[in-house]
């Protein structure tokens, strides 16, 4: 069970997810008009970051994918709410995003923590951390499934912030380590 964030007129990952074998998917989009449009190619729902879907129940889904969700403008924790409320105990969320809020990957990590999620990036050779118009791949899941998922995708890296001034680190760890513990 597959739901897209912000699915634009094509709902591309949506449909791309049939095709490779999801039981279902719904496309969402915060446009009503986008989508109608997405509608001619599958299930689609209005979804706003941050506020319920009657059509995308909470806790249903099995991965949750977006791309290019984070604009000047995004609220990140509304963002992070829907990923949390959208995801099944066992499931996974694969974000592909430039950060172009204050904080990058590391405010994604820090509001994944206050959701009760855990941020993962998947570093590529010319990765610069928190570089403006730099795509980065993340990974968010329940601390839960932690354990599968490195895994299933062992390259996968916790991200915490490269300040001192912060706690993310203890905070990833203390709850990583906790949940692994049950």
């Amino acid at each position: 069970r597959v739901v897209e964030l912000g699915c634009g007129a094509h709902a591309a990952l949506a449909r791309a997810s049939v095709l490779l074998g999801a039981k279902s998917a719904l496309a969402t989009d915060g446009s009503s008009h986008i989508v109608e449009l997405a509608s001619a190619h599958g299930a689609a729902a209005q979804l706003r970051f941050g506020e319920p879907c009657v059509d995308a129940p909470p806790g249903a889904a099995d991965l949750v994918v977006g791309s290019e969700l984070l604009y000047y403008n995004t609220d990140l924790d509304a963002l992070v709410a829907t990923i949390a409320d959208q995801l099944s105990e066992d499931g996974v969320c694969v974000l592909c995003v430039v950060h172009r809020v204050h904080g990058g990957a590391a405010a994604l990590a820090a509001s994944a923590l206050k959701h009760g999620l855990l941020a993962f990036d998947a570093p590529s050779a010319n990765d610069d951390a928190d570089v403006v118009d730099a795509s980065r791949l993340h990974a968010l899941c329940r601390a839960g499934r932690v354990e599968s998922l490195f895994d299933s995708a062992p390259a996968l890296v916790p991200v915490v912030s490269d300040s001192d001034d912060d706690d993310d680190e203890a905070a990833f760890l203390a709850a990583a380590s906790g949940a692994l513990d049950e």
